[in-house]
């Protein structure tokens, strides 16, 4: 690709977190897949080696790097890049720019970052019970580091798919060399065009529906951690099948891994003929159940936006919990219901603070039975509504039609720099 007489870089997939393997994340994804053709995109090569020699020098010229620019004591700073700098940053081709999740000032590559909220820029240490309510993150050993790396000269874009998660990260890092970098780029009609494109893959043959039942549908993380279960509000689906399931036939897909700290009578549930459990699929399949189901639910303590699009996209009804962002995508009763009062003090960010604080996610494997009921009360109330299923919206709805050329134009400036 050439712009004004010079090469332009071509946006570069790393594997970043050991978790994503197997593949790019999916939010990252849907944007590209919309950019298709417009923005040259590239992965690691195959059969790529790195030379562990340079690595091993790069990281520790990235340590020095960084306390020069925090003061930062050693051992943080190596707390810090051991999550962050990997082997897969070294295999993206000599003229790319990185486009990922995570954060450091790279030394080979300039980069565009993504973020769903700034609170996955703490993580490891700010997830699950490592971080307290009442503790800011600006205290955080991390945030130097942090906000010096999204300061660098070679972070050239940070981009969002939600408007919330932009003011959060604007109200946590004042500096005005970030506040300049920052972009919202709507997720919504990209996740549409993945939706075509899943449905157009071969393989896409999901366990047939049950004769006389309605399908729910609940789909765990991508990145396989069993502990999001709790977190996205599986044990509060569990209990609103099995309660709304006396006076409704219902099955229920479970898609995603389950942990195996459940109660006694939280796992009976899973015993169930009528509770299908799907470990793992392929992206036609994980379609074909978006398509066959009739709700999805998704009473979570976090903001899942790649989850909630794709459902509303496939057709299939959302009830969701109350989460900062979740309205920028559920917009009216139509596609989905907000069940207000259900996130309530368990939510990891509050709405109130522009610091950010976090909770300790220990409430969440504490069963609140007034959500239970909540959640099983509006499923009721969308199963008895005909047709059950939303109208497919379209991206008008959602943005002007010009988004794409638009994002277009964001990345290739992005990567002409």
């Amino acid at each position: 690709m050439n712009t004004g007489g010079r090469t332009m870089k071509s946006i570069y997939i790393p594997w970043t977190l050991a978790q994503y393997l197997n593949g790019a994340h999916p939010l990252l994804v849907s944007v590209l897949d919309g950019l298709a053709g417009q923005v040259r995109i590239v992965g690691p090569q195959v059969n790529a080696t790195v030379d562990h020699t340079e690595f091993a020098a790069n990281y520790g010229r990235l340590g020095d790097e960084l306390r020069v620019l925090t003061g930062v004591d050693g051992d943080t700073v190596q707390r810090f890049i051991a999550t962050r700098y990997h082997l897969s940053d070294a295999l993206a081709p000599p003229n790319s720019i990185a486009f990922h999740h995570t954060i450091l000032p790279s030394l080979r590559h300039s980069s565009i970052v993504h973020l769903e909220t700034p609170i996955l820029f703490f993580w490891p240490e700010v997830s699950h019970g490592k971080f307290s309510r009442g503790s800011s993150l600006v205290d955080h050993p991390f945030y130097p580091m942090i906000s010096a790396s999204l300061a660098h000269s070679n972070i050239k874009k940070i981009v969002s798919h939600s408007a919330t998660g932009l003011r959060y990260l604007r109200g946590l890092f004042p500096d005005p060399a970030i506040q300049g970098k920052t972009a919202h780029i709507p997720l919504m009609p990209f996740v549409q065009r993945s939706v075509k494109r899943a449905r157009q893959l071969p393989g896409g043959q999901p366990v047939p529906l049950t004769t006389g039942r309605r399908r729910l549908l609940f789909t765990n993380s991508f990145h396989g951690e069993p502990s999001s279960f709790w977190v996205r509000g599986g044990v509060t689906t569990l209990l609103a099948f099995q309660q709304v399931g006396e006076e409704i036939p219902l099955e229920l897909v479970i898609v995603g891994s389950i942990p195996d700290d459940l109660t006694e009578e939280v796992a009976d549930i899973l015993r169930s003929p009528y509770v299908l459990h799907v470990p793992r699929t392929a992206e036609s399949e994980l379609q074909a159940y978006y398509d066959s189901a009739d709700v999805m639910l998704l009473p979570s303590v976090g903001l899942h936006s790649m989850s909630i699009t794709r459902a509303i996209c496939s057709g299939c009804y959302v009830l969701c919990s109350d989460v900062p962002g979740v309205e920028e995508y559920v917009t009216d009763q139509a596609v989905g219901l907000i069940l207000n009062g259900t996130a309530g003090k368990r939510v990891y960010f509050d709405d109130t603070k522009v610091d950010l604080l976090l909770d300790d996610y220990e409430s969440v494997k504490q069963i609140n039975f007034d959500n239970v009921n909540t959640v099983a009360e509006a499923l009721y109330g969308r199963l008895m509504a005909v047709p059950c299923r939303n109208q497919i919206p379209s991206a008008s709805q959602y943005d002007d039609p010009h988004m794409l050329m638009r994002a277009a134009e964001l990345f290739r400036a992005a990567c002409a720099a």
